[in-house]
């Protein structure tokens, strides 16, 4: 028997207007001859805390006094989740909360910032810091026309991008369900460049650290070694997970960690460089499991005589995982750990990387450079 117990705030400031969810759910689920039931418990008082609310919205309400931006297009979204899960006698207590800092300017382009929280280290200086990114960001495009470019060129991932990039382009293929469907692409000879070493980690999650959703012990597991896949994700190592009590487990990521390799941080990978790009957020990714196409998008920079120079949105690199995981030059150690909501077969879980910045050589990519 699966029995969880969930309290959500959610605040959004868009556009000038506050939205703001409650959220108080009990439920449980169990297999009746093969088939999931589930049901709502109602025997539980609806509590939240208010002071929370009036916090983020005091300080929600001073960074639209403060920044520079135009509210109409800065949207503010915190979100506050804490769980109760009792699986068989076993309790797991889970827990975390973000704010989300978007912004989209008239010529649509789109910046992102998710800053994680621990339960009481919400403050305003966090959040101010991760406008001001922002705002460093619009800097550049300020008073400079866009155009289309492609080319292939080297790029530098930001430690945050290229936990991403991982994730998206090779991490699902290791989940057992596409790692042993017949037509996936990982039933092929995959090799990926000799320095990359990927594990699932239990820990740097939110909180699953002793059972999965089914009830299996987690354990850390090693999923490429030197380039080579060598495991794949399954309930041996605790890697069932659910939504909600709604839904039927599936094999998910915990945390994507990409070990460190050489000592290096992202600004002397920038200060080497002459017109590679630097990519600094991915905001979107997907990955074909059928053929190894995949495409991520997000912004960054070109990088002149070693400084990030013309800022570009739509950013995009395309290619093929068979092709494009050889091409790894350089793995730094500036490991940064980043969280995100990912969704597969309509579940959305919350999961993270745990990632250094990246070099790759001869990558498709295109976008909106502003000149």
């Amino acid at each position: 028997m699966f029995i969880q117990e969930v309290q959500e705030i959610e605040i959004k400031n868009m556009y000038g207007h506050y939205f703001i969810d409650r959220k108080h759910e009990k439920g449980s689920s169990e297999y009746i001859n093969g088939i999931l039931k589930a049901k709502t418990l109602n025997d539980f008082q609806l509590s939240f805390d208010e002071k929370i609310v009036e916090n983020v919205i005091k300080i929600f309400d001073k960074c639209y006094d403060w920044t520079i931006f135009n509210s109409d297009n800065l949207i503010l979204y915190y979100k506050k989740h804490h769980e109760i899960v009792n699986m068989d006698d076993k309790i797991n207590e889970r827990g975390y909360s973000f704010v989300r800092i978007v912004y989209k300017n008239r010529l649509h382009a789109t910046l992102v910032e998710e800053l994680e929280f621990d339960n009481d280290e919400f403050c305003l200086d966090k959040v101010m810091d991760g406008i001001r990114k922002l705002e460093k960001h619009l800097s550049y495009m300020l008073n400079q026309t866009k155009t289309r470019f492609s080319s292939t060129n080297s790029v530098i991932l930001s430690p945050i991008s290229s936990g991403y990039f991982v994730h998206e382009i090779i991490g699902h293929l290791l989940e057992d369900d596409l790692f042993y469907h017949k037509q996936s692409i990982i039933n092929k000879s995959i090799q990926a460049s000799k320095m990359l070493n990927v594990s699932d980690i239990v820990t740097e999650n939110i909180d699953i650290n002793d059972f999965d959703d089914e009830g299996n012990p987690c354990k850390d597991i090693v999923l490429i070694k030197n380039g080579e896949i060598i495991n794949c994700m399954s309930k041996a190592s605790g890697n069932r997970r659910r939504q909600n009590y709604k839904f039927p487990c599936t094999t998910r990521m915990r945390t994507t960690y990409v070990h460190p390799v050489i000592e290096k941080k992202v600004d002397q990978f920038i200060s080497e460089s002459d017109g590679d790009i630097y990519f600094d957020r991915i905001i979107f990714g997907h990955m074909n499991p059928l053929t190894g196409d995949y495409l991520v998008s997000g912004y960054g920079y070109k990088i002149t005589d070693g400084l990030k120079t013309n800022f570009i949105s739509d950013l995009t690199i395309s290619g093929n995982i068979i092709e494009d995981l050889v091409k790894i030059q350089e793995i730094g150690n500036d490991l940064f750990k980043q969280g995100s909501e990912c969704l597969k077969l309509s579940q959305v879980i919350r999961v993270n990387c745990l990632s250094p910045s990246m070099k790759l050589e001869n990558i498709n990519i295109m976008g909106e450079i502003y000149e």
